[in-house]
């Protein structure tokens, strides 16, 4: 591969690369458009965002007809976030608990960004986040679509890039969740953009604009650090491939420059726990590595993909080879084959990969199968009309149909998506936060021990002890350790826990650790005080969350 330094000349007859419209790729970058050109990107623009306000019309809508009107969240997770921006607010730091602060908070920056609003009252940092949430998927749209017709696509494939992202289910989903996906996915889409427009203009540097937003993603979620990788890695890759001297002084720039953004940040992490992941990471991929990825939790991955965008995960490997016959950037396909590899390879021996409710790990990779699809789909359709000798009315039809046979599916999942979406905000309400509410108007103080903490340490001043590990990582040689024993479930170290930490109270699933009954036939004392039933369960771990009372002698050994 040539390697051509930058320069501001217009490019040479020979320097074309492959483009399936006979456009050279030099002159589809928007940097020189016309007006006209400009005009139109816009207006494309535009029409993306407002399908993409109808379809989160539409979540709000349902959310908001099957709750009663009430504003809420679909995962507790959410409220964790919620949690650690209003102590942040209140100058306590990155903390769940004001009196400790914990490394369980996966996106700093996402709890920056709502602690404003978290000052206020949680209701307003409710709507903030939701808030905040459509404005990053909108952006993210309309960023995609435009990297499209970055990468050589027809004005018609960019428009179609921005909508069929708009109509993916779970990307609407999570618009308004209050969770920090949709700021993640625009980071993403922003600075794979900015690479690949690098790329194209044979940028050989490695401390660009482009590495400062790919560094701040890893601020929204830490997987952003594997696109630094990947996207140092090509560059290194190509700049050797073409006969370039050695890059360390750069690489060291780039340490610098991530060290400036990341480490004060994961700094902290390593100071209070030893590790410069958050405790999640601890707790969800466990204390050992399978590091080989196995096909099982690949299909696992393009299970998540495929519900929700079957036909552009099929051609999403039409849509890398795409990009190696453009002669663009392969970034966006590393990062989409490479985040599954990655997370299988980290993935505990023996255990199938997690990938969080709703496979929501996954959801990153979606803008990418869209946007790897629409090119395999151009160039299908492409071929097809050489092949078959498709013009005029003709073509065109068989365009449209194949349009079809793409969207179709997708709204369909959207409008149902929308429902499931609804009942998710509803089983939420009924159990987590309805149970914190009960507790802080009948059990205010109290030390009590939850598998869900978000709502309840949000709307209760009760004594948070997480049973998971996320806040409390003390709990997890507890848990290993006894299922080497006869609680296989980690039953037997979660009561040793619970005793430990002085706990009055546990709320739990019923099937958690083994099971309510099993637990209570080894302590017959505990005593069951609410239950809190949720209605077509889509969202939670059980259909119901019950409150146990531990007695004094057991809670304060």
């Amino acid at each position: 591969m040539q390697c051509i330094r930058l320069s501001l000349r217009e490019p040479a007859a020979d320097e074309r690369v492959y483009d399936p419209r006979g456009m050279s790729a030099a002159n589809s970058p928007p940097d020189t458009e016309p007006e006209m050109m400009r005009g139109g990107r816009q207006l494309r623009q535009g029409l993306v965002c407002a399908v993409g306000l109808l379809v989160l019309g539409l979540f709000l809508w349902q959310q908001l007809e099957l709750t009663g009107a009430t504003i809420g969240f679909p995962l507790d997770d959410s409220y964790i976030h919620l949690q650690f921006a209003q102590n942040l607010a209140q100058g306590n730091g990155l903390a769940f608990m004001p009196e400790r602060p914990v490394p369980a908070s996966t996106s700093p920056l996402w709890t920056a960004l709502l602690a404003p609003a978290a000052a206020i009252s949680p209701s307003a940092a409710m709507g903030w986040a939701k808030a905040l949430g459509a404005l990053f998927f909108l952006l993210a749209a309309a960023d995609l679509s435009g990297f499209a017709r970055d990468l050589g696509a027809r004005r018609s494939t960019s428009l179609l890039a921005g909508v069929l992202m708009v109509l993916t289910e779970t990307l609407a989903f999570s618009a308004l969740s209050g969770m920090e996906v949709s700021l993640f996915v625009w980071l993403l889409v922003r600075g794979l953009r900015c690479w690949s427009r690098e790329e194209a203009r044979n940028c050989g540097a490695l401390v660009t604009p482009a590495i400062w937003v790919l560094l701040v993603s890893a601020l929204a979620r830490p997987e952003g650090l594997l696109v630094v990788a990947l996207a140092l890695t090509e560059r290194v890759v190509r700049s050797r491939w073409s006969g370039g001297r050695g890059r360390s002084r750069e690489i060291a720039g780039v340490l610098a420059l991530g060290g400036l953004i990341l480490v004060p940040t994961f700094g902290l992490f390593l100071w209070w726990s030893g590790s410069p992941l958050p405790t999640t990471f601890t707790v969800k991929a466990g204390s050992g590595h399978q590091w080989l990825p196995s096909t099982r939790d690949l299909f696992r991955f393009t299970d998540i993909l495929f519900r929700v965008q079957p036909a552009m995960t099929v051609l999403a490997g039409a849509g890398a080879i795409s990009l190696l016959r453009r002669n663009r950037s392969l970034l966006p396909a590393l990062w989409l084959f490479g985040l599954p590899i990655a997370y299988s390879a980290l993935n505990a021996p023996g255990q199938p990969v997690l990938l969080g409710n709703f496979g929501r790990y996954a959801f990153p990779l979606l803008p990418f199968v869209v946007l790897l699809g629409c090119l395999g789909l151009e160039d299908l359709m492409t071929h097809a009309r050489e092949y078959l000798r498709l013009n005029g009315h003709l073509g065109r039809s068989v365009a449209a149909i194949g349009v079809a046979i793409v969207v179709l599916p997708c709204v369909f999942s959207t409008l149902n998506g929308a429902g499931r979406s609804a009942l998710a905000v509803r089983n939420v309400e009924q159990s987590d936060v309805r149970a914190a509410r009960w507790i802080q108007d009948n059990l205010p103080g109290q030390r009590i021990g939850a598998q869900d903490i978000g709502a309840l340490g949000l709307f209760s001043d009760a004594q948070v002890v997480d049973l998971v590990g996320l806040v409390n990582p003390e709990i997890l040689p507890f848990l290993r350790g006894s299922r080497q024993g006869n609680h296989p479930s980690g039953l037997g170290g979660l009561l040793e826990f619970v005793g430990a930490s002085r706990v009055s109270y546990l709320l739990l699933f019923p099937r958690s650790y083994g099971g309510i009954d099993n637990l209570r036939s080894i302590r017959p004392d505990l005593e069951i005080v609410q239950r809190f039933k949720v209605e077509r369960n889509v969202a939670m771990a059980d259909d119901e969350l019950v409150l146990l009372r531990l007695p004094p002698a057991s809670a304060h050994p």
